[in-house]
């Protein structure tokens, strides 16, 4: 898996591994258009659903690695 420009994510709703250009890290993220009640403009939010982002606090993105099989 390659890191590609966050201007190729998902928008989709599914989840994938954001790179955070302040934080140096790379956080599972989805996109969430500015349409739903929580955001006003378009966002990222955290897959725990705890924390959002403006969408230029992230410059790469590459899908989740799969789980664990046992």
């Amino acid at each position: 898996m390659e890191w590609e420009a966050i201007e190729t994510a998902p928008r989709d709703g599914s989840f994938f591994m954001g790179w955070h250009k302040v934080h140096k890290c790379a956080i599972a993220i989805s996109f969430m258009a500015g349409k739903n009640t929580l955001a006003k403009n378009d966002i990222y939010i955290e897959k725990t659903k705890a924390t959002f982002w403006p969408m230029e606090a992230f410059t790469h993105w590459m899908p989740l690695p799969k789980p664990p099989e046992s």
